[in-house]
């Protein structure tokens, strides 16, 4: 059988997001929606912008098994299931977010994370773990990276013009 690269418009690619195959080794950047949004009218330069891997599907249907655990009472008949969706969150965040570039705190201070290397405001600590970034990230976030590792979602080539 003859293979040949086929070359998908981004409206093809669009219709038919969520049922075409992907690189499972590619990266991608994200901004989170609502520095994206024109209402808000946010300057690109407090944007800050998550590099992200995707899981592939495989790791993607492990995730549903690990979601929870469903329980069956035998002497009152009821079925109950017991969610573990914070430790999949964590888990996909772990996996997913590869750097971190201008992450703006409440107080002002700037994130940074690349290669196990943390740095807030210039101070630099090597040897850490995404995780202490994750720590950082209100739940409306790690919500929406998690969205975005799992559904990849991508941005245009106009929302990626000028970021670093």
């Amino acid at each position: 059988m003859e293979e040949k690269k086929m070359e998908l418009t981004p409206e093809v690619k669009n219709k038919l997001k969520g049922f075409i195959g992907f690189q499972t080794d590619s990266i991608f950047k994200y901004v989170p929606k609502v520095f994206r949004d024109l209402e808000n009218d946010i300057p690109k330069n407090l944007w800050p912008i998550f590099t992200l891997k995707s899981k592939d599907g495989i790791e993607l249907a492990k995730i549903e098994d690990n979601i929870g655990d469903m329980k069956f009472d035998v002497i009152t008949q009821e079925t109950s299931m017991a969610l573990k969706s914070g430790n999949t969150r964590i888990t996909t965040l772990e996996y997913g977010i590869k750097k971190v570039n201008n992450f703006i705190l409440d107080n002002g201070s700037v994130v940074s994370f690349e290669n196990e290397e943390l740095n807030i405001d210039g101070d630099i600590k090597k040897h850490r773990k995404v995780k202490e970034v994750i720590k950082l990230m209100p739940i409306n976030l790690q919500k929406e990276l998690q969205d975005v590792i799992n559904e990849r979602s991508e941005l245009s080539q106009e929302e990626l013009e000028g970021l670093e």
